[in-house]
């Protein structure tokens, strides 16, 4: 089968894919000079971008191929169609608002839960052996942590059978200082991970982008602080009004009073609704907990640590009615399942994916929320 091409047309805002071309097709475009050896291309059934010098049959066509009159305005709709030329990617139906030179193309159009889990997929094969030896750099520096857990739990475990109380405070100073530890580490590990994934997509991982986080240590601490205050906040009030709620609707349904009972039931929905309200919340808090720890060490931004970063995650959390929040979800859902793969499934399979489809879902909508600022400009 003879090869065919798309072509990344750098002249649009945002960027769009033209073709895919056959040879004779995109001779032509070469020809009239809408088509150069710095011009990215990828072949069908590819999913990564490069120029065209680099590809060996393009090179020659380029070579061999003449100018004729090229063109002295930026090319054109009419110019790049093709007639019967489909438009969609073999794979994930990938186009891209923003290029990624030798990354992933990115699926087209507003984010979408299946798109973060295409794309997620394409970055767990392509990027698989980087991703695992990162979990296996992140278990090295979190290893302290877990002997320390480990040990304190032996520690606990005897100190409860002997009752020796010595014993006791040795299992609990163990286990408070290895949550201080969790609590300091604990953000930059995964920081980290979740940077090496969106590297992956951008084609530019590398083995140090594990170590990310340490370069942010500061304003990762410091947000993770602020996150924490203010989860506690809400669920203690939270808590509250369900506590007061129920105390009512207890004392209502004791009542004798038909009434008064009705009243109870619709006391007892209210505080079903507000531990969903809850539970919502802490998933959405979750989410853009994961989000500030990337946008912290991404040197595309230039968000600051606190408050700043906390409000842009959110944002991205809550963009398109909580989208990223259902991928995010999801994906956690399919990594816990894995465990139950041949007891290893988790470390091997599902955290991976899990990594995958969080660094998908950051950067899909980071790309819906560049391209909105491109809009508006």
């Amino acid at each position: 089968m003879d090869p065919s091409w798309y072509v990344l047309d750098q002249k649009t805002t945002p960027e769009s894919v033209r073709g895919p071309y056959d040879r004779s097709q995109i001779t032509v475009l070469i020809t009239r000079g809408l088509v150069t050896r710095e011009s990215l291309v990828a072949r069908v059934g590819r999913d990564d971008w490069s120029p065209a010098s680099s590809d060996t049959e393009l090179a020659t066509i380029i070579s061999g191929a003449p100018l004729v009159s090229p063109p002295v305005s930026p090319p054109t709709e009419e110019a790049f169609s093709a007639p019967d030329a489909p438009r969609t990617w073999p794979e994930a139906s990938v186009t891209s608002a923003e290029s990624n030179h030798g990354g992933l193309p990115l699926p087209q159009g507003d984010f979408r839960v299946g798109d973060a889990f295409s794309l997620g997929w394409a970055t767990f094969k392509r990027g698989y052996g980087h991703l695992l030896l990162c979990l296996v750099i992140a278990a090295g520096l979190s290893l302290p942590i877990i002997v320390l857990s480990l040990l304190a739990a032996q520690l606990q475990a005897r100190a409860e059978f002997t009752g020796n109380q010595e014993l006791l405070a040795i299992a609990t100073a163990c286990t408070s200082f290895s949550e201080i530890m969790n609590y300091l580490l604990g953000p930059l590990v995964a920081a980290g991970l979740f940077w090496s994934v969106v590297a992956v997509i951008r084609g530019e991982q590398r083995i140090g982008d594990v170590f990310a986080g340490f370069h942010r240590f500061l304003g990762l601490l410091g947000t993770q602080i602020l996150w924490v205050l203010g989860l506690f906040a809400v669920v203690v009030g939270l808590g509250l009004v369900s506590g007061l709620l129920g105390a009512a609707a207890v004392a209502a349904m004791d009542s004798g009073n038909i009434a008064i009972k009705l009243v109870g039931l619709v006391v007892i929905i209210l505080v079903i609704g507000v531990g969903v309200l809850a539970l919502l919340l802490w998933l959405r808090v979750v989410v853009a907990i994961t989000f500030s720890y990337i946008l912290l060490v991404d040197p595309r931004e230039s968000v600051r640590g606190g408050f700043n970063v906390m409000g842009v995650a959110w944002r991205m959390a809550c963009h398109r009615r909580g989208r990223p929040m259902a991928a995010v979800i999801l994906g956690g859902i399919l990594a816990f399942l894995s465990v139950f793969l041949f007891c290893v499934g988790f470390f091997f399979l599902g955290m991976p994916l899990y990594i995958s489809i969080v660094g998908a879902s950051y950067e899909l909508v980071r790309r819906d929320i560049d391209a909105s600022k491109q809009r508006l400009a």
